[in-house]
């Protein structure tokens, strides 16, 4: 295997952290199975003893096997998902989405900043002509930005 295949990532490897996790799944979903398997045929009354009923909660209990390795390794994926790639990749939406509604407030405070200012400009023009009108001089400096 080259230097630069070891570098690649598939996103359905298990990385070594999540594995024991993996592998308790399996076992969680395993016992849970199999305790349910057994109270069904221990309460369906099918079996006239114990050895039958354990064969039975046996054969049962690996017709689920498949389906519990499929669903262990599928948490498995979701939570290296979570821990991995997909909270960088949440976290860069929320910023980006944080970062974008931010630069709209400070638009619009710019631009209520821009009608404040012209508001002003036009307020002290009109000090200005009528001091003019009236032949007085008009000493008081424009508004500033």
């Amino acid at each position: 295997m080259s230097g630069e295949s070891r570098n690649l990532y598939s996103p359905l490897s298990i990385s070594r952290e999540l594995l024991p996790w993996c592998v308790w799944a399996i076992c969680l979903l395993t016992m849970i199975w199999t305790a349910l398997t057994a109270w069904e045929e221990v309460s369906s009354g099918r079996h006239a003893n114990i050895l039958d009923t354990s064969l039975a909660v046996g054969s049962n209990a690996a017709d689920g096997v498949p389906l519990i390795i499929v669903f262990s390794i599928l948490g498995v994926m979701v939570g290296n998902f979570i821990s991995g790639g997909g909270i960088m990749i949440m976290a860069r939406a929320t910023r980006d989405y944080l970062y974008d509604k931010i630069e709209r407030q400070r638009e619009r405070l710019r631009e209520e900043g821009r009608e404040a200012l012209a508001a002003e400009v036009e307020a002290w023009n009109l000090r200005r002509l009528d001091a003019e009108r009236r032949g007085e001089p008009f000493d008081e400096p424009p508004p500033s930005a």
